[in-house]
Parts: C-alpha cells; sequence; structure tokens
C-alpha cells in the first residue's frame, strides 16, 4: 500500500479501541454514532499499511460519500486516492486506488458490483463492513455474497453502534464474517440450538436466549465497546450545508 499517515490525532476512548485490535486479524468496533469509530478503523488500516494493497469499505449507500470525506479529513489520501464506487464501475475499470468505497445494498441488487468486488478482494485486502447490522440476517444473499467475498481479505473489521438491535441471533451472521472460529458454530441452527428457545405456538418466534454470559465471553477479544455516556470529552458537532437537486416528482412530494 502506497504510503500515507493519518492527519489527525485519536480521541482519549479511541486509542484503546485500536489499541486492542491492533492485535487481531479481526475485530469489531461497537461504538455509539459520534464516537468516532470511523477514525479508529482508519487507524487500524494505517498500522497494517505494509501489509494490505487497499482497504474495501462497504458501508450503506447513503454513507458513500461520508466515508470519503472522513477519510481525507483524517489522512492526508487525496481525492484520488479513494474510488467511490458508481453506476459505472465493472471488474473491468477497476482503478488502482488506495480505498475502495461500496454500497452495502447492492451487493445484493447488482452483479456488476457483486463481481467487481469479488475481483477487488484478495489475501491482501482489508474489508470493512461499516453498519453490521446490515449482514445480520445470517440466511440473506447480502450477508451470504459478503461473508463469502470476505473470507480471503487477510484483514476484516465490522463497526456498528447496535450489534444487537433484536437479540442474540443478531451475533451469529457478524461474527461469523469476522470468523466462524469466533463463537465456534458451522451453522446458525448449531448456533440456536445452543443458545435460542424458540415459541411453540408461533413458528420462528425466539423467546428465551440461552448462555448469553458465554456468547459475551467469546467476543470478548475481538470486540471493543463503548457508548456516549462513557465517553468524557467529544469533539462538537460539525455542521455543513449541502446542496441536491430535487426531481420534478421529489420536488412536488417536498412540497406536500
Amino acid at each position: 500500500m502506497t504510503t500515507w499517515t493519518t492527519t489527525t490525532e485519536l480521541l482519549t476512548h479511541q486509542k484503546p479501541a485500536v489499541e486492542k485490535l491492533r492485535r487481531s486479524r479481526v475485530g469489531g468496533l461497537f461504538m455509539d454514532m459520534g464516537t468516532g469509530k470511523t477514525r479508529a478503523a482508519i487507524d487500524l488500516a494505517w498500522l497494517r499499511r505494509e501489509r494490505i494493497d487497499h482497504v474495501v469499505w462497504l458501508c450503506p449507500v447513503s454513507l458513500k460519500e461520508t466515508i470519503c470525506y472522513e477519510i481525507i479529513k483524517h489522512t492526508d489520501c487525496g481525492r484520488a486516492a479513494i474510488h467511490v464506487f458508481t453506476d459505472r464501475t465493472t471488474m473491468r475499470n477497476l482503478p488502482a486506488a488506495l480505498w475502495h468505497i461500496v454500497g452495502i445494498e447492492s451487493l445484493s441488487s447488482s452483479d456488476r458490483v457483486t463481481l467487481a468486488v469479488n475481483a477487488l478482494v484478495t489475501e491482501r485486502s482489508f474489508v470493512v463492513v461499516d453498519e453490521s447490522s446490515y449482514i445480520k440476517g445470517h440466511d440473506s444473499l447480502r450477508t451470504q455474497c459478503i461473508t463469502l467475498i470476505g473470507e480471503r481479505a487477510r484483514y476484516r473489521l465490522i463497526l456498528t453502534g447496535t450489534p444487537l438491535s433484536q437479540g442474540v441471533e443478531d451475533l451469529f451472521a457478524q461474527m461469523r464474517f469476522l470468523s466462524p472460529k469466533i463463537l465456534g458454530y458451522k451453522s446458525f441452527y448449531s448456533f440456536a440450538a445452543n443458545h435460542l428457545v424458540y415459541s411453540e405456538d408461533h413458528p420462528g418466534l425466539i423467546i428465551r436466549s440461552l448462555r448469553t454470559d458465554l456468547l459475551a465471553k467469546k467476543i470478548a477479544p475481538y470486540t471493543y465497546q463503548v457508548t456516549k455516556d462513557e465517553c468524557l470529552t467529544l469533539p462538537p458537532k460539525l455542521y455543513d450545508t449541502r446542496y441536491c437537486s430535487l426531481t420534478p416528482d421529489q420536488r412536488r412530494r417536498y412540497q406536500q
């Protein structure tokens, strides 16, 4: 990976996150919105810069430009070093960028994007799944696609502020993306047999979780968690004005 460096300092609560996860090839940053998990992830990429060729950053489509802005803000990488996937990106025209930013939703709706990402990820890739609750569905096409492609990458990281939006069942697919060895289950069904109790009257309805202390113990070495309340110093909010054009239909609905 071409020489580059960070240009901003880590905040107090971000330093232990980086220090903990730098020792592992895989990990999860479970940090509330506003606590700077993006900045911590960038630092982890910098620490591994000699062992990776590029970072493939998967995030919700709506956040692609925000991630690009954050990379430029916290590093000396210019816009030319960052490729944000567009409707023109294919496996045949992938640029040799240091950072590739891809919309997660596209990996379940576009063969073009899926093939391009598949061609991009190698053993020397660092794959980041931002807002990893998007891959919590263990049997969804998106989750299976990202997990299969990500297996080739030497380094894998998930970012989220809400790892368990519904219950411990959300944990399985996110940890499986990092490594099936973390939880120790090869399938969701073996995971469910050990940790979930289903309703007899309503098939598929989970009514209770089991041995959650064991799950917490298993993921502890690979995750770092912090809430806003635990952060003593956070930078002030930044406000910016962005202008965009509306289609005639959007303008009509906006007026309504």
